[in-house]
């Protein structure tokens, strides 16, 4: 999991903190229980601990966006410092505010929800202010998705706007899903005829990429072994634009005409909107169920090979506009799976 926290520091940092809520809950909670109290003391500082051990991991990543002239370790005095100074206020008012409660653990525990609840927004408000120039899946998906329709790439502080980063609440763009290095028997889903026509189509590339239509109709990618990080931008931007014509066929199959509440109907264009809106998940989005009903396989076939013909075409131009933009390509934090193959 290691190599995940640079991927997506604003997540394992939220998560941090919902933790480290969790594990204060269980210490408060130990005066209702006082059977237990070993056991709730110990689970409580057992969980916050893994708290701090995910939120330091994410730090650095996050505290890089602050740097602009190689002095990280100046900000991150700097941020300490202002933390020293936080805790020991919120000590103080924390002391004062448990003297004025109820000597009752649920006034307590009732305050500090509360208190928690506010710190969260403020918490996520901020994750929301850090500007990412990293691309992770969802920020590459994002502004790829923006380059098949319009030819064009976000700047990060959009990217970021649109990310979500709420832990258990992520909606960003993953339909249909894809998986990452994977292996070459679960590629060709066990066919070897389907491993051989892939190993003809991709010959000259770094990555071979397959859609399981057997099952869940997963984006299969597998990785060669000499892979580089242009294979991996162009594997994602082949992943692009498959599901960008894979929503223009769902929607087209299941017709694109919705009622609205008043009952009028309202005629839908996919292609206009953006990936990232509940619009797009409610009605465009090519969930397995959807694709099932409307694509048949000879399509999804073609679709493969329109799209190894556009990312072959256009990939560096993508790669031209991301420096443009100052995002970091010189490595893509995809957190791809460990298997490599050759061919």
């Amino acid at each position: 999991m290691g190599y995940q926290y640079d991927a997506d520091p604003k997540f394992w940092r939220l998560f941090s903190d919902i933790l480290f809520d969790a594990g204060l809950s269980m210490e408060i909670l130990t005066p209702l229980v006082p059977q237990y109290f070993l056991v709730f003391a110990a689970l409580g500082n057992f969980i916050k601990s893994v708290s701090v051990t995910i939120g330091q991991a994410s730090r650095n990543s996050v505290l890089t966006t602050f740097v602009r002239r190689e002095n990280l370790g100046e900000i991150s005095a700097k941020n300490d410092a202002q933390n020293v100074v936080t805790n020991l206020t919120g000590t103080a008012l924390g002391i004062a505010t448990a003297a004025a409660l109820p000597n009752k653990p649920s006034a307590h525990l009732t305050a500090f929800l509360m208190l928690t609840a506010v710190y969260s927004v403020f918490n996520w408000a901020c994750m929301k202010a850090v500007e990412l120039q990293t691309l992770n899946r969802q920020r590459l998906s994002l502004a790829l998705d923006e380059f098949v329709r319009k030819q064009s790439v976000p700047p990060p502080s959009v990217l970021n706007k649109r990310e979500v980063i709420v832990p258990f609440r992520r909606k960003h763009l993953d339909e249909p899903a894809v998986s990452l290095g994977v292996d070459l028997d679960t590629l060709s889903c066990g066919s070897m005829s389907k491993l051989q026509s892939l190993c003809a189509r991709f010959k000259s590339e770094r990555y071979m990429l397959n859609i399981d239509t057997k099952h869940k109709y997963a984006i299969l990618i597998t990785l060669n072994e000499q892979y580089q990080q242009m294979d991996l931008l162009q594997a994602m931007l082949h992943v692009a634009y498959i599901r960008r014509e894979l929503s223009e066929l769902v929607v087209s199959g299941a017709g694109s005409t919705k009622e609205t509440k008043t009952g009028k109907k309202d005629d839908i264009d996919c292609k206009k909107v953006d990936s990232w809106t509940p619009q797009y998940r409610r009605v465009c989005a090519p969930t397995p169920s959807r694709i099932k009903s409307v694509v048949s396989d000879a399509q999804i076939d073609h679709l493969i090979q329109k799209g190894l013909a556009f990312s072959k075409k256009n990939v560096r131009k993508v790669l031209s506009q991301l420096d443009q933009q100052q995002y970091h390509t010189k490595t893509l934090l995809l957190a791809p799976d460990r298997v490599r193959a050759s061919w």
